[in-house]
């Protein structure tokens, strides 16, 4: 009966209904007037017979082309963006950018697969228990993460479908905003050892539920339950294509532990940085096996020796290092391992062909993630210094996760270092505007506006940006580097006072002291501390190329020595 059920709504979603009543209305209209039609012009009788017969003969050959044509009113759409060779967008626009570099994910070369596109909106959490709304949002985590890993499936990313929690959006809506043709949703119901689920798969073109269902397990089975669920999804979506879990299900315990470290490390408050960390390290010491936990404390770790974090760069970069090799050697073909490898490459190793080979490798591993193509970004800005391509990765990524508030910050971070001052202004404060959390919005501003000399303007943002940023070293260095060129020398000397402190407590970045010392003009100072940081290969010597120019950095020799030790020579070459 479920197969039956599931066939019957098959028809009605292909609108092989539709195409029914209507070839039965005119068929009939048809028959009634061929008689006398065929009368007035003395026909012989077997004509009119003969039109009936043709009549009922191209009726299932009609039901059949309706079934494998799937008969939509988006069709044209879909016709238009197949011609100019580009695929639709959010909301149905396409993307202007030519090229491979530009291409939509996951293959611009070929029609674009818009009744293959889903995003999984976030579970509503339906617990008594108070605090558990991390399982619900982990649900849709993992299944995000199973429907990514298939080649032929284009799924809107995490962050972008998680801006529609708790809201009450139509799904049309939803599809067209994230330019997906189908939505999953469901409720976790979650008491003592116990698991409810229900999910829906949801046609977003048309508001038709193409299939629901609802699990009740016991929780040492929820993966069992995900697996489960993913399976109806892609049966429902695509003939007889399957998805099998990677790897052996953790422990309970330890999926919730890192479910909660997911869930501090997106909320982009940087207090929230270390309370992932300690998550994803419990998750490992639950269940040491768990490949995906090793991935994300490697992810976090490096985004904190960035300059996000307090701890000692070359401390945080071999925990790095360790648990991205262990998820790795676990399982070979999670992306994420791949991605943080080959960001360990890049900004530690300064190995850059190789981080670049890892980094394409966890996007052919996962298509249809956001996070491998911002890094690409990463490569061409600050390696390559190609504004083209560097812009061509974000906006991947962006087409990936439209709603990512991260790399819409790296679009308008890309804009300014490129001298799009204009665009990379209105850019931030629209994300001021929109209360994007954490301190990039106003680091971004500080940037851009003492870039081109509007310094008053610039300052107004430092303090929300160091009291958002809770002690960050990057948010310390360009504070304290636009203070001192602004004349606000005692500021300035307070927190290049600060990262010092740091430093004696083997804390801190080194590049970041040496930029607000470079903002006092005491170059001397900044280029002790950049040796230092070459010697440990403080991960934020990557950003040397694009330190704004006033700080006098560009001009001394030295400091082309320093991008040669880094194998940047190429970058050194005056402007």
């Amino acid at each position: 009966m479920a197969d039956l059920r599931s066939f019957l709504t098959e028809l009605k979603r292909r609108k092989v209904y539709h195409v029914a009543a209507a070839y039965v209305a005119v068929g009939v209209a048809i028959a009634v007037s061929v008689p006398d039609v065929f009368g007035a012009f003395e026909a012989p009788p077997w004509a009119a017979r003969l039109v009936i017969a043709l009549l009922v003969i191209g009726f299932p050959v009609a039901l059949v082309l309706a079934w494998a044509y799937e008969v939509r009113p988006d069709e044209g759409e879909r016709a238009s963006a197949t011609a100019t060779g580009r695929a639709p967008g959010p909301g149905g626009v396409t993307d202007p950018a030519s090229g491979p570099e530009n291409a939509a994910p996951p293959d611009s070369s070929k029609t674009i697969r818009w009744s293959r596109s889903i995003a999984v909106l976030p579970f509503e959490n339906m617990s008594d228990e108070a605090g558990s709304g991390y399982f619900a949002d982990g649900i849709s985590e993992e299944l995000t993460h199973a429907l990514a890993r298939i080649p032929d499936l284009q799924v809107a990313a995490r962050t972008s479908a998680f801006t529609f929690k708790g809201g009450r959006d139509d799904v049309r809506e939803i599809g067209a905003r994230l330019g997906v043709a189908h939505v999953v949703e469901g409720s976790v119901r979650r008491s003592g050892d116990r698991v409810r689920i229900t999910a829906q798969l949801i046609d977003a073109r048309d508001g038709y539920h193409i299939w629901s269902e609802r699990f009740e397990r016991q929780l040492d089975d929820v993966f069992a339950i995900q697996d489960e669920i993913v399976e109806r999804v892609v049966r429902s979506l695509l003939e007889r294509l399957h998805v099998a879990r990677s790897g052996p299900a953790p422990a309970v315990e330890a999926y919730d532990a890192y479910l909660q470290a997911l869930q501090a490390y997106r909320s982009l408050e940087s207090g929230g940085f270390q309370e992932a960390v300690d998550r994803a390290e419990a998750a490992i010491a639950l269940d040491p096996s768990y490949a995906p936990a090793h991935a994300l404390l490697a992810q976090i770790v490096v985004f904190l020796a960035m300059g996000f974090g307090w701890q000692a760069p070359e401390e945080l970069m071999a925990r790095a290092r360790r648990a991205a090799e262990r998820a790795i050697d676990m399982d070979p073909g999670l992306p994420e391992a791949h991605m943080a490898r080959g960001v360990l490459l890049m900004f530690h190793d300064w190995r850059f062909a190789e981080a670049r080979r890892e980094l394409e490798r966890a996007i052919e591993l996962g298509p249809s993630l956001a996070d491998p193509h911002s890094w690409m970004e990463f490569y061409w800005t600050y390696v390559q210094r190609d504004e083209e391509r560097a812009l061509a990765a974000n906006a991947r990524a962006l087409a990936l996760s439209p709603l990512d508030p991260a790399h819409r910050d790296r679009r308008a971070t890309v804009l300014y270092l490129f001298g799009r001052y204009a665009e990379a202004e209105a850019a931030f404060r629209e994300m001021l505007a929109e209360g994007v959390p954490g301190p990039l919005p106003h680091l971004g501003l500080v940037d851009t506006l003492g870039r081109i000399g509007r310094l008053d303007e610039a300052l107004e943002h430092v303090e929300p940006m160091l009291e958002m940023g809770r002690g960050a070293t990057a948010a310390l260095g360009i504070g304290a580097a636009f203070m001192g060129l602004a004349g606000r020398k005692e500021r300035a000397r307070e927190l290049v006072g600060e990262m010092e402190r740091l430093q004696e407590r083997a804390s801190g970045s080194l590049f970041w002291l040496a930029v607000g010392y470079a903002g006092l003009g005491e170059l001397d100072r900044a280029f002790e501390n950049l040796d230092r940081a070459l010697e440990v290969r403080d991960p934020g010597l990557i950003y040397l190329s694009v330190v704004p120019r006033q700080l006098g950095l560009h001009g001394d020799p030295r400091y082309a020595r320093v991008l040669e030790r880094m194998g940047l020579a190429h970058l050194a070459v005056p402007e």
